[in-house]
C-alpha cells in the first residue's frame, strides 16, 4: 500500500487563510452589501497592483480562469477569480486550492504562484501558464483516440501527477479530460484545477456529492465516503476514452479490445481493474496502477510485430 504522507504545513497555512479571508470578505459585505463584484474579461482590470486581467480562458462552477500578466516580471500567467465570495464553503474551498498549489511542486501539476487574495471584492489566486489546450481538445481532434504509443506516456505522467498528490493526502474528485492540461505538442501533461480537492485527513463536505458525473466512481456518485481509489476510477475512465476515443457507456462496458486492435491484453486488464465498481477490487493505490501500465507496454498484439 502507498503510504499517505499528512501535510501538517498544508493544514496550518489553510486552516490560518481561511478565517483571514472571510474576515476581510465580511468586511466588505458590510460597506459594499451583499452584492458580488462582477468581473467582464472585456474590463481592464489590475489585481493587487500586479496582474493585469486579458482574456477569459473557461468560466466553473468554483470560479473563472483567466490569462493574465504579470506586471512585476512580465510574465504571462493564468489568475482564477471565484464567483461567489460570499459563500463561506465555497471560500474556503477556494482558499484552499490556492495553498494546495502554492505548496506543492510537481512537473504534473500545474503550480500555484501564491495564496488566495482578496483585493476590492475579488477573490483571486495566481498560477502557472502552461497551455489552454487540454486533453479534451486533443479527443474532439481524434475521435478514435490515440494510438497507445501516444497515450500510455501521457497516462504514465498523469500516474505521476496523481501519486504525488496521494502522497500528499490529497483526492482531487474531478479528474476528467478536460481539466488534463497538453504542453510541448502533446508529449507533456499536467493535472490543474483543484477546486474540489479534499484532504483525506478532513471530514467529508457538507455538499457530499461533487465531481463531474461522467467520471465519477460509483460511490463517489451515491454520496458515500471518497478516497484515492475514486481517483482510481476517474483514472479508468479517461484511459477508456484516451485509447477508445470515447467514455464507455454507463450501462455496459464495451471491452477496449473489441473497439480497438492494436490495444494490447494488458492495456485492456488495467482499464477494467482501474474501472471495477468496488473500490476495494480497484489498484490498491497509483503507484501499482503505474507498474501494471508499465508492464502493458511490453506486451504488443501480434500483428504490430515484424520479423
Amino acid at each position: 500500500m502507498q503510504q499517505v504522507q499528512k501535510q501538517p504545513t498544508l493544514i496550518r497555512v489553510m486552516n490560518d487563510q481561511i478565517p483571514r479571508i472571510q474576515v476581510q470578505v465580511d468586511r466588505f459585505r458590510e460597506v459594499n452589501g451583499t452584492k458580488p463584484v462582477i468581473v467582464e474579461h472585456r474590463e481592464t482590470i489590475i489585481l493587487s497592483e500586479r496582474y493585469r486581467l486579458c482574456e477569459q480562458i473557461k468560466s466553473g462552477g468554483q470560479g473563472s480562469v483567466y490569462f493574465a500578466l504579470d506586471l512585476r516580471f512580465h510574465e504571462r500567467v493564468v489568475v482564477k477569480i471565484a464567483h461567489h465570495i460570499m459563500d463561506a464553503i465555497a471560500n474556503s474551498r477556494f482558499v484552499k486550492e490556492a495553498a494546495t498549489l502554492a505548496l506543492l511542486s510537481h512537473p504534473n501539476l500545474v503550480k500555484g504562484f501564491g495564496f488566495a487574495t482578496f483585493d476590492n471584492g475579488i477573490l483571486f489566486f495566481p498560477m502557472e501558464y502552461a497551455s489552454k489546450r487540454t486533453l479534451w481538445t486533443y479527443l474532439q481532434e481524434h475521435k478514435d483516440g490515440a494510438i497507445p504509443e501516444i497515450g500510455i506516456p501521457l497516462l504514465l505522467q498523469l500516474c505521476d501527477g496523481l501519486s504525488e498528490l496521494h502522497r500528499n493526502g490529497i483526492i482531487h474528485r474531478d479528474l476528467k479530460p478536460s481539466n488534463l492540461l497538453l504542453t510541448q505538442n502533446d508529449t507533456k501533461l499536467k493535472i490543474t484545477d483543484f477546486g474540489l480537492l479534499r484532504y483525506l485527513v478532513e471530514v467529508e463536505d457538507p455538499i457530499a456529492i461533487v465531481g463531474t458525473r461522467d467520471y465519477m466512481a460509483p460511490e463517489q456518485s451515491a454520496g458515500s465516503d471518497v478516497t484515492s481509489s475514486s481517483d482510481i476510477y476517474s483514472f479508468g475512465m479517461i484511459m477508456y476514452q484516451l485509447l477508445c476515443g470515447h467514455p464507455p457507456s454507463s450501462q455496459y462496458f464495451e471491452r477496449p479490445r473489441t473497439i480497438r486492435s492494436d490495444i494490447s491484453r494488458k492495456t485492456e486488464e488495467v482499464i477494467m481493474h482501474a474501472l471495477a465498481k468496488l473500490p476495494e477490487a480497484r489498484f490498491q493505490d497509483v503507484e501499482q496502477l503505474k507498474s501494471a501500465l508499465e508492464s502493458s507496454i511490453l506486451e504488443r498484439p501480434r500483428f504490430r510485430y515484424w520479423g
